[in-house]
């Protein structure tokens, strides 16, 4: 750990008495930039939830404080500690829930269902076409449905989606054409032909 998160973990440690600690995101993968924020999970013996977000030592620190309780299950949210790791753990309770993370990571998701995936389908034409009529509204719509589509390619597929950086980095070692596309529509954001192509490979119309 550097010494800014050090700092950050003391102070944390001395504010909430946590037993567990996690930190992940990309500090916990060694990728963190000048930019990064520092992610970090608490856990306490306390029934409430809390968040702290603050700027520390010039770095965005952005903390999520749990009850014990909290890991008891794995919702989705929880997936993004599949990276994470265990930096202050008294109980060896983050431990054991990153292994759990892992493992459902390693299971999959179920597979979507014929009825779901018609109607993301109908509802991205149905975005398209609305996108396509040059008002307020439909560039909403148009805004909308460029964000909305990096999500849909991993739901539609039956695949967890992980944010932004892992499904980029994921398109890019295996889908390079939809990651290919996926710039130019972000380069080129009134570019409706551009949208209409990624989307028909996104959620295959």
């Amino acid at each position: 750990m550097n010494d800014i998160l050090e700092l950050a973990v003391e102070e944390l440690k001395e504010k909430y008495a946590p037993h567990t600690i996690i930190l992940y995101g990309s500090y916990a993968r060694n990728e963190a930039t000048e930019t990064s924020d520092i992610d970090i999970a608490c856990f306490w013996d306390r029934p409430e939830e809390h968040k702290d977000a603050r700027l520390f030592h010039g770095i965005f620190l952005d903390v999520w404080v749990y009850p014990t309780a909290f890991l008891d299950s794995i919702p989705e949210a929880s997936l993004r500690f599949g990276d994470g790791k265990a930096i202050h753990d008294t109980r060896g309770l983050g431990k054991s829930y990153i292994a759990r993370v892992k493992q459902k990571l390693a299971d999959g998701k179920d597979p979507i269902s014929d009825v779901n995936k018609a109607h993301i389908q109908e509802w991205v034409t149905k975005m398209l076409e609305r996108a396509n009529d040059g008002n307020l509204d439909g560039n909403y719509r148009r805004t909308w449905l460029q964000h909305e589509l990096l999500e849909l390619y991993f739901e539609i597929r039956g695949m967890w989606f992980l944010g932004s950086k892992k499904s980029f980095n994921y398109l890019q070692e295996h889908d390079k054409p939809v990651y290919s596309l996926f710039e130019q529509v972000y380069k080129e954001p009134l570019n409706l032909n551009l949208l209409s192509k990624l989307a028909k490979q996104v959620v295959r119309i």
